[in-house]
Order: C-alpha cells, then structure tokens, then sequence
C-alpha cells in the first residue's frame, strides 16, 4: 500500500492487484482460528445481553482483561438489584410494624423503668426482651429485621404505636 496525500483528497495506492473471492486461499486451520474467535465474541455479546446477574461494567470490564471492577450501581442490573432490595425493604416495614403494634411494651417499659412519654419506643426495642422476640418471629434474618427497624424509628414511621 502506498499512500500518496493530496491537497483536495487523499489517495491510496494497492501495489497488487485485487483477488477475487474464488481466489482466496485460506487455510483450513486460519479459518477454524477465526471462526473459533468469532464464536467467542458472539458468545460474550449474548452473555453480555442476556446475563441479570452481574452488573454490566464488571462484565465489560472482565471482557477486556480488568479483574478489580465494582459494580457501578447505575446500569440496569445494578438498579433492578437496588429495586428488589427496595421493595423487600417495604415489605419488611409493614410487617415489623404489625409487630410493633401487636407487642406488648408494658412489661419491658416497666421493668426498665422507661418513661412511657416522648422517646419511649427507641429505649424499648433496645432491650434484649424486645430484640429476643424479634428473632423469635423473625427467624434467621432478623439483623435485616432490626437493620429496617432502626430506619423506621429514625425516620419516624413508627410515632403512631400507641403508649403503654
């Protein structure tokens, strides 16, 4: 190839000439080669595609050799992730505060000597009392429980739970 620049175009010269497809000789084991690697790529696009799992800039990244990728938490996966969270997370108020409002805080309240007004609710489900029955009605994934309830009591969700 010679290229020759130009003022108005450039142009580029072949010094032989062109090969019609019929004369093309390829060996049998250049085309597996390529063939072979073009499956590879076709298989990581749809992988790419078609994969909920993983987000989409570890995947990336992983194609192009880079092992220490986070996730980035703004692709699809990354946000469908975060939604289901969310939504376990709503579903997990709901029935912590049908806990809340079924519980019977007078025991604790009087054993602790908690005055029953103002702030009353954070000092009672500090105890162990109350943190023992969570994990009995919640079973093993009551630190997501409590996690949840802390949000809720700092947020405010639970001021409606009626006094002792």
């Amino acid at each position: 190839i010679i290229y020759i620049p130009s003022d108005k175009t450039p142009l580029i010269r072949f010094k032989e000439n062109r090969l019609m497809p019929k004369d093309v000789y390829l060996p049998k084991s250049r085309y597996d080669d390529r063939l072979r690697r073009f499956s590879e790529r076709l298989e990581s696009i749809i992988s790419y595609v078609s994969r909920t799992d993983e987000c989409r800039s570890v995947l990336l990244l992983g194609y192009f050799g880079e092992k220490a990728a986070r996730k980035c938490g703004k692709c699809d996966v990354c946000l469908a992730k975060s939604a289901g969270k969310s939504s376990r997370r709503k579903e997990m108020a709901v029935e912590i505060a049908e806990f809340v409002s079924k519980y019977d805080f007078s025991g604790i309240c009087r054993k602790y000597s908690i005055d029953t007004r103002g702030e009353w609710l954070i000092s009672a489900v500090s105890t162990n009392e109350f943190l023992k029955d969570m994990v009995a009605a919640f079973g093993d994934g009551y630190k997501d429980y409590i996690s949840v309830l802390r949000r809720m009591l700092d947020s405010g969700a639970l001021g409606n739970i009626r006094n002792p």
